[in-house]
């Protein structure tokens, strides 16, 4: 199975590209923290980055992981967010990032890592707390993770268009890069 990430920082336009993907016929997997930050909202459980920064980590790489597993079968895969998007995490809040942590993301065996430039426009929403300072931190963390990682990382610029065909622009960008057609498989 090939591996790819997909990150950068809050308001990177991740989601758009995943659906975008998505829509072309890609496997893709979504933002684990959104779903776990989504629950803890709706059960008032500690697992939220904002109550329990270190159980919320815990449980965000416990689902990346079995999410991984759970589509290994699959040819080709995107995920939005991978477990070096932890270590990013920890830095901005300059908090030690744990070993297993920083295990896990030397051997997860990504095919690669497309890290999104950053949009012009900052919104906060239900997931998405940090203000724009922070997000920009949180965005420089990341690429600062990948960069130490062993996985092959490619930054995908901003195309000065409108934003259909910006999402169009990136999607190419990224299909040029893995070398897969237009039903999402790789060529053998």
């Amino acid at each position: 199975m090939a591996k790819y990430i997909i990150t950068g920082g809050p308001c990177t336009g991740k989601s758009t590209l995943i659906r975008a993907l998505q829509a072309q016929g890609y496997r893709c997997v979504d933002e684990v923290a959104r779903q776990l930050i989504d629950e803890a909202e709706r059960t008032g459980s500690d697992c939220h980055p904002a109550r329990d920064f270190h159980l919320f980590q815990q449980h965000v790489v416990h689902r990346q992981l079995a999410l991984e597993e759970s589509v290994k079968h699959e040819p080709l895969v995107f995920f939005d967010r991978g477990i070096p998007d932890g270590i990013g995490y920890h830095w901005e809040r300059g908090v030690d990032v744990p070993s297993y942590i920083a295990d896990l993301a030397q051997t997860r065996g990504y095919a690669g890592v497309f890290v999104l430039a950053r949009l012009g426009v900052y919104k906060q929403d239900a997931q998405r707390f940090e203000d724009a300072a922070q997000g920009q931190r949180v965005h420089d963390m990341i690429c600062k993770a990948y960069a130490a990682s062993p996985y092959p990382v490619h930054h995908v610029p901003i195309f000065d268009a409108d934003q259909h065909t910006s999402v169009c622009l990136r999607v190419s960008y990224i299909k040029k890069h893995i070398g897969g057609d237009q039903n999402g498989t790789r060529p053998a």
